[in-house]
């Protein structure tokens, strides 16, 4: 995999911060498949773009403001399968 194919990838990680801080949901369409599961421990996974989307709303709508920023992209190849590791 080459330079601009990991770029996509740690682009990609880093929308998902942009998406819930600027409460732009719809930036999550370009970081998660419809039938995505987010696990984030305990009680917190949740299942299809759809319903993250409105969890996610929810959840950070008593927030005047949040900061997230993700850091240390590790992206491995293997196949036609990328696995992106960073920190959040």
């Amino acid at each position: 995999m080459d330079g601009q194919h990991i770029a996509a990838i740690v682009n990609t990680a880093n929308l998902y911060a942009i998406g819930v801080d600027s409460r732009q949901w719809h930036l999550f369409d370009q970081v998660f498949t419809d039938d995505a599961v987010t696990d984030f421990g305990g009680p917190a996974v949740f299942t299809g773009l759809a319903t993250i989307k409105q969890l996610f709303e929810a959840i950070h709508a008593p927030f005047s403001a949040t900061q997230h920023a993700t850091r240390g992209h590790h992206v491995t190849v293997g196949g036609d399968t990328a696995t992106c590791l960073s920190y959040l």
